[in-house]
């Protein structure tokens, strides 16, 4: 195992969990996403778009907080302990899109089978960007894996 493979382990071992930071391309945003949260909590990782990588990884921290607690983040629900002053929602994250943004959660869980879901918060108007009155750029700060 090279030390990026370690920290992993050594992190979900310590933690519970590890966060992955992917910065942002100029054609894509950066996002952060959990590894570690089916085998130590049994609920699926998180994944965030959009926002400031310390921010991300606050709300994860926030949402693993909440699962030590008991909490559970289904898909469909509304969650207003994730970040202060708005509701986040969470929607599955289809399968097919696992590799291509959780690919340490591939590597980590390798032939285990495990589920995702995306952390979507609202802008500062509550609007989400599935909303007509949504921007462009809170659209492109966000894209949605699942829609429905």
């Amino acid at each position: 195992m090279d030390d990026e493979e370690q920290k992993v382990y050594d992190d979900i071992a310590t933690y519970g969990w590890h966060a992955v930071n992917v910065f942002a391309e100029p054609d894509s945003p950066g996002f952060q996403y959990s590894v570690g949260f089916q085998r130590t909590f049994a609920h699926p990782e998180i994944l965030i778009f959009g926002q400031q990588s310390a921010v991300m990884h606050g709300m994860l921290n926030r949402i693993a907080n909440g699962l030590r607690a008991g909490r559970r983040y289904n898909g469909g629900l509304k969650a207003e302990d994730i970040l202060d002053g708005y509701a986040c929602l969470f929607r599955p994250i289809p399968t097919a899109e696992l590799s291509e943004y959780l690919g340490w959660a591939v590597w980590y869980y390798q032939e285990e089978s495990f589920a995702a879901l995306q952390c979507i918060w609202p802008d500062r108007s509550g609007n989400y960007p599935w909303d007509p009155d949504a921007s462009d750029e809170l659209r492109r700060r966000e894209p949605i894996l699942h829609l429905g």
